[in-house]
């Protein structure tokens, strides 16, 4: 192998067909002073012979052939055809044994390149410490560890439907959840709920949240989607207003009397919210969420679901997986919404507490349900409060740019639409020519993963099945149905 030319952050080795996309070169310079550059191949070239390109090619062959051709002969100027063009991009640099990101140090054209082994390549990433998840993902056969602390805080999974994406995630979830992490899930596909401890929650069926643990905010955002007030008529500010005053003075009605503090819809039914057509358009919209079976009250058959042992249960191993399918969108934006509040509220306690059990919040699609501001505010708050996120989606393209910019690791699975290679490149771990280089021609049930994990040197790794019993997403078919049994 020779190096050919370093040009745009690329280094263009020609080689004799040895390296494949995904190898791993160490290039050192003749030089004993200089750093030893790691390099990763990622796409392969071809061009035009010149006068030097021979030149340096004959080396390549002479490295390859016995006994050396002339490439003046016939039978020499064949073999060119054997010597190719290898594309990689430099990660990072060994200087005195220590390794470290790349340090923009160039090798010089009579640099050593030497292919890397699977072991020699993992020997230089971070070791996976004492706090490692299960082992679920290979390379080249053997486990590639995952240090959980390595997973704050802001991880991306994305790939196309059917690719392994979802796979790839229960993965995490199990692992986490073995470690008592508590996880939070917003499933709008009905994914998680196959996972073995998993606390299956359903809004209107058997999650009935109480107003008095919830807060007014959760009441005015389903009013706000379902049955919205006039904006800025008397009625929505009598409703706004009057509303946190009827929750404080319950609560003292409450205190006074020495009975547990609970507030329900019924109760605010008996309130006055206004003389006339004002109070009458909020009376009627809290008419309509009330049959709707949204939040428990005194006279319901089951209890309140009680978001504090529900929560004391995901810290031992049972996630909460909130499930959307059954929810229109209006209804999924005002229960996740409400939700992430809740989530904040959770995070700021553990720390005022000294728990310091904070949660980690897995999305799927948030696109579909979360506001743009909402995702920023979340990402621009999560590091402060503790709070670790997953975003999954097979649309990375209409995800915000903050995820990007903030994200600390990326789990790629196969991917072909060209504007969610393009949005997948814009991130700040990993360049646009690597992700179009691995993107489409990920095997299924591989991932490529980049960030602290594999200390931000891009990693194509095999997953293992899932466990006995856990069923795998994927896409519905009549015909899989009505197919033959072989």
């Amino acid at each position: 192998m020779q190096l050919h030319k370093f040009e745009d952050r690329t280094i263009s080795v020609l080689h004799t067909g040895e390296i494949v996309i995904g190898d791993t070169l160490a290039i050192t310079d003749p030089d004993q002073n200089e750093p030893t550059v790691i390099a990763q191949v990622v796409k392969h070239s071809s061009f035009t012979w010149s006068g030097l390109e021979t030149e340096r090619a004959q080396r390549v062959l002479e490295e390859s052939s016995s006994p050396m051709l002339l490439l003046g002969a016939e039978t020499g100027m064949d073999m060119l055809d054997q010597v190719r063009v290898a594309i990689a991009k430099p990660r990072l640099s060994i200087i005195n044994g220590a390794v470290q990101p790349w340090t923009g140090h160039v090798p010089s054209g009579l640099s050593e390149i030497k292919l890397l082994g699977p072991s020699e390549l993992t020997a230089l990433l971070p070791d996976a410490e004492s706090l490692q998840l299960p082992p679920f993902l290979r390379h080249n056969r053997k486990v590639f560890p995952l240090d959980a602390r390595r997973l704050e805080m802001v991880n991306l999974i994305v790939g196309q439907k059917d690719s392994g994406k979802s796979h790839m995630s229960k993965h995490l979830v199990i692992g986490m959840a073995a470690l008592n992490a508590p996880i939070i899930i917003f499933d709008p596909n009905n994914e998680y709920s196959c996972l073995a401890n998993v606390q299956s929650l359903r809004w209107g069926q058997d999650f009935l949240p109480a107003l008095h643990q919830v807060g007014p905010q959760m009441l005015i955002e389903v009013v706000q989607q379902v049955c919205p007030l006039l904006a800025g008529s008397p009625s929505e500010l009598n409703f706004k207003t009057l509303l946190a005053d009827f929750f404080t003075q319950r609560e003292t009605e409450c205190l006074s009397r020495g009975e547990p503090y609970t507030i329900d819809l019924p109760y605010l039914l008996t309130r006055d919210f206004g003389s006339g057509n004002v109070g009458t358009a909020v009376i009627t919209r809290l008419e309509t969420i009330n049959r709707l079976n949204l939040f428990w009250s005194a006279t319901s058959s089951s209890p309140w679901s009680d978001l504090t042992m529900l929560y004391e249960n995901a810290c031992r191993g049972c996630p909460m997986n909130f499930e959307l399918h059954h929810l229109t969108i209006s209804f999924q934006k005002s229960l996740v919404a409400s939700m992430l509040r809740l989530i904040e509220r959770i995070s700021a306690d553990e720390h005022l507490h000294g728990t310091r059990r904070y949660p980690t919040v897995i999305v799927e699609e948030a696109q579909q349900y979360i506001s743009e501001e909402s995702i920023r505010d979340l990402i621009a708050r999560c590091r402060h409060l503790g709070i670790q996120t997953f975003f999954i989606t097979n649309a990375p393209s209409k995800l915000p740019d903050c995820i990007f910019s903030q994200l600390d690791n990326l789990f790629l699975t196969r991917l072909t639409h060209q504007a969610d290679i393009e949005a997948i490149g814009s991130c700040r771990l990993v360049d646009q020519e690597t992700i179009s280089a691995f993107a489409t021609r990920m095997p299924t049930h591989h991932v490529l993963v980049v960030g602290k994990l594999t200390g931000d040197y891009p990693m194509l790794l095999s997953v293992d099945g899932l466990p006995l019993g856990t069923t795998t997403g994927g896409t519905r078919s009549i015909w899989r149905t009505l197919e033959p049994v072989k």
